[in-house]
């Protein structure tokens, strides 16, 4: 059955590559979520300046078991950092957009010089960032009104 599939599966894949270009393994992550807070400009040890924000997103819930109450699925923090011409052009972003992100990411485990404990830390580079809806203006709020 597989032996009819794999030639048209395979067609313009190579096995091995003779080109002088490295191969690059790749560690992708895509998100759809909301921005959690306006983004910070910070000064890195280099000199470079850096922006970090930060998307929520929500966990994927579960259906609740009988005689069990719903329960509201849990929301992930994502720090996103991004340097360069990035950094300068996501200054705009703000708490509340709905966006798309697509970062580089690297999980590294670090150990805690106090402790002696290791620490798993995922580090998420900015690549690409699409806005799929500004915030809603919220409601004006009786004292905000009177002032």
């Amino acid at each position: 059955m597989f032996a009819t599939i794999r030639p048209a599966a395979l067609s313009g894949v190579r096995a091995f590559s003779t080109s002088r270009v490295a191969a690059r393994d790749i560690a992708k992550m895509t998100l759809v979520g909301r921005i959690g807070a306006n983004p910070e400009l910070r000064d890195g040890k280099n000199g470079q300046q850096y922006l970090t924000y930060k998307v929520a997103t929500t966990d994927k819930g579960r259906a609740p078991k009988e005689g069990e109450e719903y329960q509201k699925p849990p929301t992930s923090w994502h720090t996103i950092f991004a340097h360069g011409q990035a950094a300068e052009r996501l200054q705009f972003l703000e708490k509340g957009m709905q966006v798309y992100v697509e970062a580089d990411f690297s999980v590294k485990n670090v150990r805690d010089e106090t402790t002696g404990q290791y620490n798993t830390q995922v580090l998420a580079t900015h690549d690409r960032l699409v806005v799929l809806k500004k915030p809603s203006p919220r409601e004006e709020t009786a004292e905000e009104q009177q002032q």
